[in-house]
C-alpha cells in the first residue's frame, strides 16, 4: 500500500472520534506536525486560525487536499510567535453538548 498524505488524512477521518471538529478547532497544528514526521518537505501554512499543510504543491487539512488556500494564508515559519503558540492549540471540547 502507497501511503499518501490523503490516505493518512482519511484513516484519521474514519478513525479518529470527532476528527473533522478536533482537527479544524485546535489540533490543526498536530495533524501538520504528524504529516511533518512522515513527510519531511511539508510546510505549514497559517490563515486566520487555521493550519493548512503543503505537501508537494497540494495543500492538506483534516477535510482532505486542495489545490489552493485562502489568499491571505502565510507560512507560518514566518511568524515565529504564532508558530510557537500553536504547538499549544488543542481541541477544547463544548461540555454543553447533549445537555438539556
Amino acid at each position: 500500500m502507497n501511503i499518501t498524505p490523503l490516505s493518512i488524512v482519511n484513516a484519521m477521518r474514519e478513525n479518529i472520534k470527532d476528527a473533522d471538529i478536533q482537527f479544524t478547532q485546535g489540533r490543526c497544528y498536530q495533524l501538520y506536525a504528524m504529516l511533518k514526521e512522515l513527510f519531511p518537505q511539508a510546510v505549514a501554512w497559517y490563515e486566520g486560525n487555521h493550519i493548512y499543510t503543503e505537501i508537494n504543491g497540494e495543500y492538506y487539512d483534516i477535510n482532505g487536499v486542495y489545490l489552493e488556500i485562502p489568499h491571505d494564508a502565510y507560512l507560518l515559519s514566518s511568524e515565529p510567535r504564532i508558530e510557537e503558540e500553536a504547538k499549544t492549540w488543542n481541541y477544547i471540547p463544548d461540555m454543553r453538548m447533549g445537555l438539556n
